[in-house]
């Protein structure tokens, strides 16, 4: 499998199957005003690789693919300059991932 930039072999060492989906979607940061478009790249059942223009500095965001009719919030667990991991934060959802 290749990185995030398609250049470097990588070790695949995720427990669970990614599902590609190009999903738009919205994030919404604490403290921080208004909601960020982003496209959901992919998606298993503990989380999610997102693409975004906006530079997530943040360690948490919630993440809507209704707008925000229900939400995840999202633990950030790496970054690549506009992709990033996430990992969804158990028991702090209002609906089912995506």
């Amino acid at each position: 499998m290749n990185g995030p930039r398609g250049s470097i072999p990588m070790l695949e060492r995720r427990a669970s199957k990614r599902l590609s989906i190009n999903q738009p979607a919205l994030l919404r940061f604490r403290d921080i005003r208004g909601v960020h478009p982003c496209v959901v790249r992919n998606l298993s059942e503990e989380g999610a690789c997102l693409s975004s223009p906006v530079r997530i500095f943040a360690d948490e965001l919630d993440l809507s693919v209704d707008g925000f009719k229900s939400t995840l919030r999202c633990q950030v667990v790496w970054r690549d300059e506009h992709l990033y991991g996430v990992k969804f934060q158990r028991g702090k959802h209002t609906c089912v991932p995506l």
